[in-house]
């Protein structure tokens, strides 16, 4: 009895890595250098060169390094146009104190992403007011 136990936990085991890839893409899809620290979500990151890439196409995108060292996971919501977008961009909310990373725009895809505010956005937001922040892109 125990071994059938162990046989089935062990099974649905690798029969969940083995449809983590299918579920997942992990995709690049634009690069940027950001000259400037910035927060997104509630992590803060500092200036440097930085890949988009899309983990689910709806709602989970990744922004890290182009060395790997620093890197979050965004909970976005797209709105997929209709061909009309103007570049391949990241646009920031710039408060006096602090840069907010508040949209992704990329041209290819035909997509801008709303990144979900995270407390320090919504803090920033309640004491001051905020100017847009656009820093081109090149997509992959």
């Amino acid at each position: 009895m125990k071994a059938i136990r162990t046989g089935t936990v062990l099974m649905a085991a690798l029969l969940s890595t083995s449809l983590l890839p299918a579920q997942m893409e992990d995709r690049p899809i634009l690069s940027v250098s950001v000259p400037f620290a910035f927060t997104v979500e509630n992590t803060r990151m500092p200036a440097g060169e930085y890949i988009v890439s899309v983990i689910y196409r709806d709602h989970l995108w990744k922004l890290s390094t182009v060395d790997h060292k620093a890197n979050v996971l965004l909970r976005v919501s797209p709105d997929f146009g209709n061909g009309t977008l103007p570049d391949t961009q990241l646009i920031f909310l710039h408060y006096p104190t602090d840069y907010v990373l508040s949209q992704i725009s990329d041209r290819d895809m035909d997509v801008i992403a709303t990144v979900y505010a995270g407390k320090r956005a919504r803090q920033l937001a309640s004491f001051s007011t905020s100017e847009l922040a656009m820093i081109k892109g090149k997509a992959f």
